[in-house]
């Protein structure tokens, strides 16, 4: 149910234990017991592209945020990959308060819609989408609470959303009744241009386990600091090596033409990449990039038709050269440690604490099992 499309309900896999699901269709929500922070659900199905609206209907007087969220984010909270809108008129995000927004609500009968809008930019020669959230309330529109796009310099990049409801531990203990998952539960406003969740088209569908992929990696590169730029001290993944340079080229230039080549604002530069050159004169150079994926773009860069990416040649740092590799230990310093697998860890934790594990760890973990078995098996 996680990884094909179908599944048009609450997901009881990302539930707290104090959210308890009423019915057999996975429709209706409560919480049965008061918490002292905030306790959530999420919903099925993630959504990677197009425009789709569902609905929380209040069954009693309650106090909520309702909102979408990547896999990753935990059902009891509002993170920097959710979106939400509170029951006393306030947008949330990154576990706080993030403006006035809307009006309050919380009465029974009380009909909360969230619209998720995914739309390509016009420009440049690398795809580039924006994410427009906004909500409504008993059918009155709200307007864009939140607007982000797949360019963002800092900050967290838009990742695949699911529906997202947390009890607050400020108010009445929710339930609530979730619209548009099912065709015998329809939307009580629907908004033209939108689909309801269980209209959801496969071009349009995310697998959990592309979902947990993405929103984990987006975590990585919004964690990436300057510091770790300017030391190279980031996965492996993150660095590459320019060769074939004239013995005259100097840092600047060559930083300013993989930014032409990567369409990336110069302003911007100092937080996305960071260049080194090997030693002076050198026709080698280390780049290190907040997203792996500019590695993957430079490495692939075609000579012609791209103007900036004729002065430059890059080649992942497992083709590098002796001396950049050496170059690259001296940048990083003895103190630098390769990403460790955290599964160890979280199992620990969880079992300490005696509580389950996350779903989206679960799955993490499996992804990165299977990513690991071919490398094993060829040093094998």
């Amino acid at each position: 149910r996680l990884e094909q499309r179908g599944a048009s309900c609450f997901n009881p896999l990302q539930m707290d234990e104090q959210i308890s699901l009423q019915d057999i269709d996975g429709l209706t929500a409560e919480c049965v017991e008061h918490p002292l922070a905030t306790k959530g659900v999420k919903a099925l199905p993630i959504v990677r592209s197009g425009r789709y609206h569902f609905e929380v209907e209040l069954l009693r007087d309650c106090a909520l945020i309702v909102g979408w969220s990547g896999a990753m984010t935990l059902p009891s909270q509002f993170d920097q990959q959710a979106y939400g809108y509170s029951f006393d008129a306030k947008k949330w995000r990154c576990q706080a308060a993030a403006g006035s927004y809307g009006a309050s609500f919380g009465k029974k009968g009380d009909v909360v819609g969230a619209f998720l809008s995914w739309s390509d930019l016009a420009g440049g020669s690398t795809p580039r989408r924006s994410l427009q959230i906004a909500f409504a309330l008993n059918g009155r529109f709200l307007g864009t609470a939140f607007e982000t796009s797949s360019e963002m310099t800092a900050g967290v990049a838009p990742v695949p959303l699911q529906p997202h409801i947390c009890q607050s531990p400020a108010g009445p203990m929710m339930c609530v009744r979730l619209r548009g998952a099912e065709k015998g539960m329809a939307l009580a406003y629907p908004a033209e241009g939108y689909l309801p969740l269980s209209a959801i088209i496969e071009q349009d569908f995310c697998p959990f386990s592309i979902a947990v992929a993405e929103a984990a990696a987006e975590r990585v590169v919004a964690a990436v600091t300057r510091e770790q730029l300017q030391s190279f001290c980031l996965p492996d993944e993150h660095v590459a090596e320019v060769y074939d340079l004239h013995s005259d080229t100097d840092v600047k230039t060559l930083t300013l033409n993989i930014c032409q080549a990567l369409e990336i604002p110069e302003a911007s530069t100092s937080s996305l990449l960071h260049v080194n050159l090997t030693e002076r004169g050198s026709s080698t150079a280390l780049i290190a990039c907040r997203r792996p994926g500019d590695i993957e773009r430079l490495t692939s860069l075609p000579c012609t038709g791209n103007p900036a990416a004729s002065h430059f040649s890059v080649r992942p740092l497992r083709h590098a050269a002796a001396s950049s590799r050496e170059r690259l230990r001296e940048l990083r310093g003895e103190s630098f440690r390769p990403r460790a697998d955290c599964s160890v860890a979280r199992r620990l934790i969880h079992g300490s604490l005696q509580s389950p594990m996350p779903l989206s760890h679960i799955v993490e973990e499996k992804s990165r099992q299977h990513a690991a078995a071919p490398r094993q098996e060829a040093m094998g």
